[in-house]
């Protein structure tokens, strides 16, 4: 049997390569949160956010596979500045889950699109994504109401971080 080909439409192109760089803004903001948490000696965050950047990095990759499966050729982007200024510990996870919500967001844009233009390889695609993208924002709103409960008791935070890779909400 042949294989069909079946281009994208262009719109929908621009949409996931636009979420693309999205994907790799986020793994960048994972690794400036990283960054912050080890320079502010919580090393426990530090490790986790590093492996949330690289998730986002894999993310990333997801979405140029699926573009040069049909044939689309990332093109180079400069990076906005990333605007991410944390204050705290409980900041750390108020951020994460606001990168969480806001790549859901767009995800579902791109997928009502995909629906829109009857693109059933793409919509299949988004919809993982859209589900990964949930389990997420579940994840990281456990985090942070962790992190809010023992935010008031001395010292819990840091025993959070020491043991935050055993925490799952």
């Amino acid at each position: 049997m042949k294989e069909v080909h079946v281009e994208l439409p262009g719109e929908v192109v621009d949409a996931l390569v636009d979420q693309a760089y999205r994907e790799m803004e986020a793994s960048l903001a994972y690794a400036r949160l990283a960054s912050w948490a080890d320079v502010q000696a919580y090393p426990g965050a530090a490790r986790f956010f590093w492996k949330q950047s690289q998730d986002e990095y894999e993310h990333f990759q997801k979405f140029v596979c699926f573009l040069s499966a049909h044939d689309v050729v990332l093109a180079y982007r400069r990076m906005p500045e990333i605007p991410i200024a944390p204050t705290s510990y409980i900041d750390l996870f108020r951020i994460a889950l606001d990168i969480e919500q806001n790549n859901t967001r767009a995800i579902l844009n791109l997928l009502a699109l995909a629906q829109q233009h009857a693109v059933p390889f793409a919509i299949r695609f988004l919809q993982d994504m859209v589900r990964e993208q949930e389990e997420e924002i579940v994840r990281f709103r456990g985090y942070l109401q962790a992190v809010e409960r023992i935010a008031r008791e001395p010292g819990a935070i840091l025993l959070f971080d020491v043991n935050i890779e055993k925490f799952n909400p």
